[in-house]
């Protein structure tokens, strides 16, 4: 359970300001998986991180269960692309995790693909669907959120300005990327 107030996340009759400690499992990570931060449930709660993003994470498990109103070979190539940017936000969210999390492998299922055959069904001829499997990707570096006053005068010698503005950070960002 998330608790907003003070940002904590436990499990759902532990400790809060005086109530008395609850018995958790000296195992409970291996039954539940590893532990998220508790910022990453904050975010979710925000509607900043997709809970999609940790449930992925957490069932090794992507299910696209929207139809479109009408499937064409576009909608499907569609869903395929998204591949990759599933992997690069996997993997910028899976950099603040533990480790055990960089190597997962997620299995992506789309609405159009049959679900596993269940004792009911009658067989059908046709062969299972290869699987989709994703791991979360590291992607390039990126720019980094605290910069230090000292890479600031050094950028602004190297554009040759003593203004910082927002085609000044452009420009650096482009920089920092192409070289």
């Amino acid at each position: 359970v998330l608790r907003v107030s003070d940002t904590q996340v436990r499990p759902l009759n532990a400790t809060f300001s005086g109530s008395t400690p609850c018995q958790v499992p000296h195992d409970f990570s291996r039954i539940m998986g590893q532990q998220l931060p508790s910022g990453l449930y904050y975010l979710m709660a925000q509607g900043v991180v997709s809970h999609k993003l940790p449930q992925a994470l957490a069932k090794g498990e992507w299910m696209d269960k929207t139809h479109p109103l009408v499937e064409t070979k576009e909608y499907r190539d569609l869903v395929m692309e998204l591949l990759e940017y599933r992997q690069r936000s996997l993997g910028l969210l899976v950099r603040h995790l533990h480790p055990s999390f960089s190597q997962k492998e997620i299995v992506c299922k789309a609405a159009w693909e049959a679900p596993p055959p269940t004792r009911h069904m009658i067989p059908t001829d046709q062969p299972p669907a290869k699987k989709r499997v994703i791991r979360p990707k590291n992607g390039k570096r990126t720019l980094q959120w605290r910069v230090e006053v000292d890479a600031i005068r050094a950028e602004m010698q190297r554009q040759g300005t003593r203004k910082v503005d927002f085609g000044f950070c452009l420009e650096w960002h482009a920089h920092e990327f192409a070289s």
